[in-house]
């Protein structure tokens, strides 16, 4: 499941989306957490965003204050900068799990957890589950 998501997300969001190599990572370690999660756990808003480089998504800063062949390197950007697209990149997060991965998820799996494994989550391909 960890790895359909994560090939699902490289082909869906640009690489300039993710900023870095190292953010794309940590969404898909986050990513592969959250679908090991059983029915009534839940993972905290803020684990969603942690380890990821906000100055790295160039798309959440304000363009305006640095020259484009400057962005990156001698970047200096306040601190209501910076809270402000961590904040809009909570809302990016909130809204890849509430409106993309969970749908994608509940549209191509069938996802149940069973008296014999616990609290493990078991995901069933569709075709696989209508056999059973």
């Amino acid at each position: 499941v960890g790895s359909f998501l994560e090939a699902v997300l490289r082909s869906a969001f640009p690489t300039s989306f993710w900023g870095s190599i190292h953010n794309f990572c940590q969404v898909v370690q986050t990513v592969k957490v959250f679908t090991k999660l059983g029915r009534t756990e839940q993972i905290p808003e803020k684990a969603l965003v942690d380890g990821i480089r906000v100055l790295d998504m160039t798309w959440l800063l304000p363009h305006h204050r640095v020259p484009a062949q400057h962005r990156r390197q001698s970047a200096k950007f306040s601190r209501s900068d910076h809270e402000s697209a961590t904040t809009l990149l909570r809302n990016a997060m909130r809204w890849l799990y509430c409106k993309f991965i969970i749908p994608l998820l509940r549209s191509t799996f069938y996802i149940t957890e069973t008296e014999f494994t616990g609290s493990r989550v078991l995901y069933y391909r569709r075709p696989v589950w209508i056999r059973i």
